[in-house]
């Protein structure tokens, strides 16, 4: 019994930083187009996931516009579990490079670790091209 109740204080303790993922949205360019802009909030331990295909070879630019938030860029075959190829929080709201495969790629925005846990708002303006 006493395991048990052990078990419950301790999930109950890490419940608050688990992330609470938002619906995955798809990022279709429109016909013609190379680019799209991507407006959007997230609040505490939200994360925002985005999905596009792309092929290898193909060069992307991407840049998060905000003021509290971070992305990352997940390659084909590594979400949801996977390592990303390129970690904001890490590198900066700044991505320009050629895509290693052909495949569905997911950008997840996030909160920074201070923001998150007081439950903050964040708006965010997400820039993307492909070639």
């Amino acid at each position: 019994m006493k395991y048990k109740l052990f078990i419950m204080a301790v999930t109950l303790l890490f419940l608050p930083a688990m992330a609470k993922e938002k619906d995955i949205k798809y990022i279709h360019f429109e016909r013609g187009t190379y680019g799209a802009i991507i407006k959007g909030n997230i609040k505490g331990y939200e994360i925002a996931n985005y999905k596009f295909r792309a092929r290898k070879g193909q060069y992307m630019g991407l840049h998060l516009e905000t003021k509290k938030a971070f992305f990352t860029i997940v390659a084909p075959g590594k979400f949801p579990n996977g390592e990303a190829m390129f970690i904001g929080e890490q590198d900066g709201n700044n991505y320009t490079g050629t895509l290693p495969k052909s495949g569905q790629y997911t950008i997840q925005v996030y909160m920074m670790h201070d923001d998150e846990r007081r439950g903050e708002l964040s708006h965010y303006e997400l820039c993307m091209g492909i070639d």
